[in-house]
């Protein structure tokens, strides 16, 4: 829960001025994706963070053009904080916590749907320069 309040809460802190840098004040944060610095294309999580600041900026736009799979990620962060709080409140009652398939599901889900964006970039990659 922490960890995902931390994420939100950073996502409306940055600033991403442009399409391939993120800011945080003065400080422009460097680049760091390794996948992105060998290769010449970025890789499945590319544009993430960029895209997280755009929602939390109402931005949705460039958040879809950025990492369409990103509105699901980030439903699922926001979703964290009370499946979270739900189960520290079951626990300090001595009560059965929740079971967390629908998590483990989720993040299955996920993942494929990062792969699958990835591989339409790479086809509309190859697409033109082929052309």
């Amino acid at each position: 829960m922490v960890v995902s309040c931390l994420i939100l809460l950073l996502s409306v802190l940055l600033r991403s001025p442009n399409s391939e840098s993120v800011e945080l004040g003065a400080f422009t944060l460097p680049e760091l994706c390794t996948f992105k610095r060998v290769f010449p294309i970025g890789c499945p999580g590319c544009g993430l963070t960029r895209s997280f600041i755009s929602i939390s900026h109402g931005d949705l736009a460039t958040a879809f053009r950025l990492n369409f799979a990103s509105f699901f990620v980030y439903a699922f962060v926001v979703a964290q904080i009370p499946f979270r709080a739900a189960q520290l409140f079951l626990v300090s009652g001595g009560r059965q916590v929740f079971g967390e398939t629908w998590m483990v599901r989720g993040l299955v889900a996920i993942a494929s749907l990062l792969v699958v964006q990835w591989c339409v970039r790479i086809s509309m990659a190859i697409s033109q320069i082929s052309m």
